[in-house]
């Protein structure tokens, strides 16, 4: 709840030439697959943002042979093509004021900061990785499913076809953020659904 400001907090971009020429540099015919996709993001966060797309006819019947995709509707989630170049020069810059402050108060944390900021340098090009995203997405699906959450806790269906290291491209499903959640007005069960559920994943 403290963080609550923080939820949609972040400036969407427009969907502009640069980031369009970003997506098909990756996926050359992406935009040949929707019948359209929504200028405005529905989010945004400091990485990426996401779009609503209206897949084609041809394509959702294609993939409903493999798996039933339960609306045309999807959520196209995308990573700014500047993300990794900012995030590089944040770091480079936190590195060098932290050695600067170290220096000025003299109380050796040299070696301790140059290990945390490596460690975030050796870590953010996952954070960046949506392919990464994209197979926790199905090792959740399948633990949960394996655990008997699978009606519990819904993990949108991806549509490999459309993903890659910048884009995401998942089944949209309508719900409410925990922050917006009111748990005092949950029947019994859910309460009980949401404890087991809670209890199995801490």
């Amino acid at each position: 709840r403290e963080l609550r400001f923080a939820f949609n907090s972040a400036k969407p971009r427009p969907w502009c030439p640069e980031m369009r020429q970003a997506v098909l540099s990756e996926l050359p015919q992406f935009e040949k697959s929707f019948e359209s996709i929504s200028p405005n993001p529905i989010a945004a966060a400091s990485v990426a943002q996401v779009h609503r797309g209206i897949l084609k006819k041809s394509l959702i019947q294609q993939f409903n042979k493999r798996k039933k995709l339960l609306r045309n509707q999807v959520a196209i989630k995308i990573v700014y093509p500047d993300a990794r170049r900012n995030m590089e020069a944040d770091l480079r810059s936190q590195r060098e004021l932290c050695l600067r402050i170290d220096s000025l108060l003299n109380v050796g944390a040299s070696t301790t900061i140059n290990t945390i900021l490596d460690e975030f340098d050796n870590n953010f090009p996952r954070e960046l990785d949506l392919r990464i995203e994209a197979q926790n997405m199905r090792t959740a699906s399948a633990i949960f499913n394996k655990r008997g959450f699978g009606h519990i806790v819904l993990v949108p269906q991806l549509l490999p076809e459309l993903c890659s290291r910048s884009v995401l491209v998942t089944q949209f499903i309508h719900g409410t953020t925990l922050s917006d959640l009111n748990f005092n007005l949950m029947t019994i069960e859910k309460k009980k659904r949401s404890y087991a559920l809670f209890t199995y994943c801490h």
